[in-house]
């Protein structure tokens, strides 16, 4: 199963407002609306994409670029995804997802970026693909683990920049059982993705 997240392109943005490496800063947070959160997965019949619908986002990070030149640390920079609009397209799935999920005792999927790391020797990005590493904390059915996602961030104007990627989740990692349908005849697989693919200004 493959959860794919339209969300996350602000975490590269952050970097450029530092001079002085001990300086800490709010930074404030503008998402564009085709910023976009979905899970993507897989089973033994068919692909499962489920659309995040409801996304919360920070409007306002705390950053710090205290360690070597390109290491951030954030404060503050979470995102909730809810569970229970999560929509994979058949209202059958979205029932086994819910209850594979346990969205009534949990009902956010919750991503605490921690820190990141931008391409070597740089302090922001430019106009070209690069890749940026980040320490995600993730909270999914009462289960939390750290996750190093990979992400391409590039800036596309003036205080604005995109970030896309994807990350594979193991569901048994959270204590959890990938959801079957159909009577038990379509079976979803224990991997799941999710996928980002952000656009947003930073001042």
């Amino acid at each position: 199963m493959v959860l794919f997240v339209k969300v996350l392109p602000f975490l590269f943005a952050f970097a450029g407002f530092f001079v002085n490496p001990v300086e800490r800063r709010m930074v404030e947070i503008n998402m564009e609306n085709s910023s976009a959160i979905a899970v993507e997965g897989s089973s033994n019949l068919r692909s499962i994409n489920c659309d995040a619908a409801q996304i919360r986002f920070p409007h306002k990070v705390g950053v710090d670029l205290r360690k070597e030149a390109g290491h951030l640390v954030l404060d503050n920079a979470r995102i909730l995804l809810d569970v229970k609009q999560l929509d994979c397209g058949a209202k059958l799935i979205n029932r086994d997802m819910l209850q594979t999920l346990k969205a009534d005792e949990h009902p956010h999927i919750v991503m605490d970026l921690l820190s990141i790391s931008l391409p070597h020797g740089r302090s922001d990005l430019d106009h070209s693909w690069r890749e940026v590493q980040a320490d995600v904390r993730v909270q999914m059915a009462g289960v939390i683990r750290h996750e190093p996602f990979v992400f391409q961030g590039r800036k596309v104007g003036p205080n604005q920049y995109q970030i896309s990627g994807s990350h594979e989740i193991r569901l048994s990692n959270y204590c959890l059982e990938p959801p079957t349908a159909m009577m038990g005849l379509l079976k979803v697989d224990d991997c799941f993705l999710i996928r980002l693919d952000l656009r947003f200004q930073a001042s």
